[in-house]
């Protein structure tokens, strides 16, 4: 990462190098092979991004795109007219199509017609990315319909380069271990900020204030402030309720450095000193979570370590039955990867690998949640927060 890390120009925005993305292409086209898919159709930001550097703020002015990658040859960028110029910043993205009708049927057919003008459509095998969140479900049936009128075999390959990402390269880390920073850089000014009679979005502008003074950028979901009283909780970004002396909060956040996220959260207590029956709670989701601390390291697989969490752990119904995920590139409401520390994950842990651990506890009324992201190292792993995180935080006393 060198200086256009410290002042990008708008025609040099790649975060990696050339190398780095070639690499990744290779990764890919492999995985393709293994699974003998002759074109990928990509939908999901997330993927743009990792294989060929093409970023962008997700939004309704871009309702429908996609970039054709075969297993042979250059891949095709299909986007609405007004981003042409953008997309070819990218110097991987040179065959690119386009639209000028938003919201128009055509744009799916005309997908598979550029895949019938490439000679990748029928009797091919195409992957498609069912799961992304930007292909809704009106144009995917589309697609679906005309490649089967084509001769082609559509199937779901949502979790390629998913999977790819989950495997972190060492200039990746080191995004991550930036973002780790400004995460706390975030933290610490929302813990700053709150007191008794303070607004929620008064906590969250301060916060947002200091972690943009120091270099964060674009954050994939808002700020958590959710009062940890199973009564009162809810699943709200900051709103212009005032904070009231002697509640818990659960606070979670994410920093980005480069679109990649480091996610974290911990439970505080305002304005006075917390009862037992919130220290206790607190003291039980630092247990928890510490238990899948101690089983982190390379070659121990998800599934080991999440039969050994739920054997510690008294688990409630309203608590999620998990112990981490895996986090990095992150787009609107989506920042996590597909490993999960949970029943039915298959996933073995890897050095460069970065995840968010929970802890959850209830006590009563009162619902604690932790969350420390981490790094996996060569024999264990890093935190990437220096945070404090043994004894509750008491804010605005």
């Amino acid at each position: 990462m060198g200086s256009a890390m410290q002042n990008p120009e708008f025609e040099s925005l790649l975060p990696f190098t050339k190398e780095e993305y070639e690499s990744r292409i290779r990764r890919f086209k492999a995985e393709m092979a293994r699974r003998q898919l002759d074109v990928m159709l990509l939908y999901s930001n997330h993927s743009f991004f990792y294989l060929y550097g093409y970023d962008l703020a997700a939004g309704a002015a871009i309702p429908y795109q996609t970039i054709i990658a075969p297993l042979d040859g250059e891949p095709t960028a299909f986007v609405r007219n007004t981003m042409a110029q953008w997309v070819s910043r990218s110097p991987f993205l040179n065959d690119i199509r386009t639209y000028d009708t938003p919201f128009d049927a055509d744009n799916a057919k005309k997908t598979v017609e550029i895949l019938s003008d490439l000679g990748l459509l029928s009797g091919k095998k195409i992957g498609i990315e069912m799961r992304s969140q930007t292909l809704n479900a009106y144009d995917y049936d589309l697609i679906r319909q005309h490649v089967a009128r084509g001769g082609g075999h559509l199937v779901d390959a949502s979790d390629v380069v998913m999977e790819l990402r989950i495997h972190k390269s060492t200039a990746e880390v080191a995004c991550m271990r930036q973002a780790g920073i400004l995460y706390d850089v975030f933290m610490s000014a929302a813990f700053s900020a709150i007191q008794p009679g303070v607004r929620e979005c008064d906590v969250n502008a301060e916060a947002l204030h200091a972690y943009h003074r120091a270099g964060g950028e674009d954050i994939a979901q808002p700020l958590m402030m959710i009062p940890a009283i199973m009564s009162k909780s809810h699943m709200l970004p900051p709103t212009r309720r005032m904070l009231e002396s002697g509640e818990p909060l659960f606070i979670e956040a994410g920093a980005c450095f480069n679109r990649y996220h480091v996610v974290g959260g911990t439970t505080v207590f305002c304005g006075s000193e917390p009862g037992n029956d919130v220290r206790e709670a607190y003291a039980r989701a630092r247990e928890a979570v510490n238990v899948t601390r101690f089983l982190i390291k390379p070659g121990m697989a998800t599934s080991a370590i999440i039969q050994e969490v739920l054997a510690a752990r008294d688990i409630k119904d309203h608590e999620a039955f998990h112990a981490g995920y895996s986090i990095g590139i992150g787009y609107r409401n989506l920042w996590h990867e597909d490993l999960i520390i949970r029943v039915g994950d298959n996933h073995v842990l890897e050095k460069n690998m970065t995840l968010s651990l929970f802890g959850f506890a209830t006590i009563g009324e009162c619902f604690c949640i932790v969350a420390d992201p981490i790094v996996i190292t060569d024999t264990g792993f890093d935190d990437l927060s220096a945070l404090p995180r043994d004894e509750i935080f008491v804010a605005g006393a």
